[in-house]
């Protein structure tokens, strides 16, 4: 898991801007060759890694996150307090206002729907079109499963009759 981790980093996450040239492929070979982020780091150009990240605070958010207790949360379905997704979102976060309006609307949009559809809603049976001959034999369109079967072979030794 941790060289998972340091791969994951490498190849760019949420947590810290990435390495320029560094992708999934390069960084899963880097760590196998390396062994683990440090290793990797000392050899990379000093110049793409990007400043002031600590590799190793990085590397704690993934493997030991910071989460609740969900038995201590008590969560209540409601009506989305607009002003506070606006506060929150666009004076606190620096989001663009406009945007996250436009999410409001599709929220309540998405709310006032009704229910969610079920899976089985968007599908319809289809009738076959290979069907049993009357006799109970082969279904029509089934010819092509005889070839190197037998199939030729048989007609060859009717015919000679």
């Amino acid at each position: 898991m941790p060289s998972f981790v340091d791969i994951c980093i490498l190849a760019g996450c949420d947590y810290c801007d990435t390495i320029r040239g560094v992708a999934a492929i390069t960084a899963y070979k880097l760590v196998k060759e390396k062994g683990d982020i440090h290793s990797v780091l000392v050899d990379i150009d000093k110049e793409k890694i990007p400043e002031g990240v600590d590799f190793d605070e990085v590397r704690a958010l993934f493997i030991t996150p910071d989460v609740a207790d969900p038995e201590t949360i008590d969560l209540k379905w409601g009506e989305p307090d607009e002003a506070g997704i606006l506060q929150f979102l666009c004076k606190e976060k620096g989001f663009n206002e406009e945007r996250i309006s436009g999410g409001i609307k599709k929220l309540a949009k998405a709310r006032s729907g009704g229910q969610q559809m079920r899976m089985d809603s968007y599908f319809s049976s289809l009738p076959s079109s290979a069907k049993p001959d009357a006799a109970g034999g082969k279904r029509k369109g089934d010819a092509s499963k005889d070839k190197g079967k037998g199939g030729g072979a048989e007609k060859k030794l009717k015919s000679k009759k």
